[in-house]
């Protein structure tokens, strides 16, 4: 006579399904150890359904195949400052089980630039009247608008240009602003840059016409050491088409400058070994020099671009790559006084 195990359908989802971090682009979910006492089966599956609304109140929906013995997985790709609704279901070949739906609202992130379509300026003999609208991506409750402007060529040699740029900060709720004072015959660049409360806005430190220093943080390792660390400029290039502004998909493949004018939209301006960041530390993108084999070129004035950093884990012959926008450089305006 044959003997057979019995199976039934799972007992109960796991009773500890909670919310072990939750960032602005991600959210990792923690669950129990799943015995037998749970999944009644030696072959099961555990599958993880979040669904939200998007920034045109379109809804998003998807199922992630979860590793069964691992006790934490990560739902990425999702958009800032949003409710997500999650729920697990195990399933057997008998049966399956859901847990409730458990929702939590992502973290606020760096806005994205204002649109520079929606930027309008009317000059007059020594100052501009400066309009704009909120960022299409604000990711987030705008805080403040900080302008920074500089005088970038003059038909008046005494005209200072070399000066570092002047910076206004505006309401949350302001759309236009007239600088005054300024020099006749003078084109001016204006940057503005839009603030959530998002504290990873305290990673830009400062910027010029080919440079943007940053806020450097050493990153917690997850499960291995960190190998390495990666610093990505990405060009926004308004005819190629860019990446979902939820996405948070890393830069495996590294990339020189050289190689990145073979089409690539980005390239590796630094990649810097652990011990090189002990502590948060500014770093200077677009300072030319060379940092493990990488160029790190000056940005060109007229270009728009995402600052990445990105933290390398090792272990035998899996790679896991961390990574988060610290800044974006947008050239907004520039104008001439007549």
């Amino acid at each position: 006579m044959g003997l057979h195990s019995i199976r039934a359908e799972p007992m109960r989802t796991p009773k500890k399904l909670k919310i072990a971090e939750t960032q602005a682009r991600f959210i990792a979910v923690d669950w129990e150890s799943l015995g037998y006492n749970i999944t009644r089966c030696h072959t099961f599956n555990v599958t993880i359904c979040y669904h939200y609304y998007n920034a045109n109140n379109q809804t998003k929906a998807d199922c992630l195949d979860m590793d069964p013995k691992a006790p934490r997985h990560v739902v990425g790709n999702l958009p800032p400052n949003t409710n997500v609704s999650l729920k697990m279901i195990l399933t057997n070949p008998e049966g399956r089980k859901e847990s409730d739906e458990t929702i939590i609202q992502t973290d606020e992130d760096v806005p994205g630039p204002v649109p520079s379509q929606s930027m309008k300026a009317t000059p007059f003999e020594d100052r501009i009247f400066l309009y704009w609208k909120e960022p299409l991506e604000p990711n987030g409750i705008i805080t403040q608008y900080e302008i920074s402007y500089s005088g970038i060529r003059s038909f008046d040699p005494s005209v200072p240009l070399l000066r570092p740029p002047l910076i206004v900060s505006l309401p949350w709720n302001t759309s236009h602003h007239v600088f005054n004072q300024l020099h006749p015959g003078t084109t001016y660049q204006f940057i503005i840059r839009a603030s959530t409360e998002y504290d990873g806005s305290e990673a830009f430190l400062n910027e010029t016409a080919t440079t943007i220093t940053v806020l450097l943080k050493p990153a917690q390792a997850k499960g291995a050491p960190i190998s390495a660390y990666q610093i990505v400029v990405e060009e926004l290039n308004p005819h190629r088409t860019r990446r979902e502004a939820s996405s948070v998909d890393c830069y495996q493949v590294p990339v020189s400058f050289h190689a990145s004018s073979g089409g690539s939209p980005y390239y590796f301006a630094a990649e810097l070994p652990p011990g090189n960041l002990p502590e948060p530390s500014p770093f200077t993108v677009g300072d030319n020099k060379t940092y493990h084999g990488f160029w790190n070129p000056p940005l060109a004035p007229r270009k728009n671009y995402n600052i990445y950093f990105q933290a390398v884990s090792s272990v035998e012959k899996e790679t896991k790559t961390q990574c988060l926008r610290l800044a974006t450089k947008e050239v907004l305006c520039s104008e001439d006084l007549d």
